[in-house]
């Protein structure tokens, strides 16, 4: 499973992102978030406030919600699996070498 080391924000709600393989890659979050919380995330208050959590994910602190056994909503991180990112993602075209 890779993990992402480090994220930098790009225009356009695209994150370039580093995984722990060295390799670089644009993650383009308008093409891949289609649920419910995509309008909350793809704002520009709250695209920037990604983190990075201690499995290699893109997270949001309490962008998301979840129901607790008594059936009460709580507020919980919105989540991008490493995993997920990685196969999205594109090259950065940056880092890309002609022979």
């Amino acid at each position: 499973m890779r993990k992402i080391t480090t994220i930098s924000f790009l225009d356009h709600y695209k994150i370039l992102c580093t995984f722990d393989n060295g390799e670089a890659k644009v993650l383009d979050l308008k093409e891949i978030l289609k649920d419910k919380y995509a309008e909350k995330i793809l704002t520009p208050e709250t695209f920037t406030k990604a983190q990075i959590g201690s499995l290699g994910e893109i997270y949001w602190e309490n962008m998301a919600e979840i129901k607790n056994l008594k059936g009460e909503i709580e507020p919980c991180n919105y989540d991008i699996s490493p995993d997920l990112a990685y196969q999205v993602s594109t090259p950065d075209s940056t880092q890309l070498t002609s022979i």
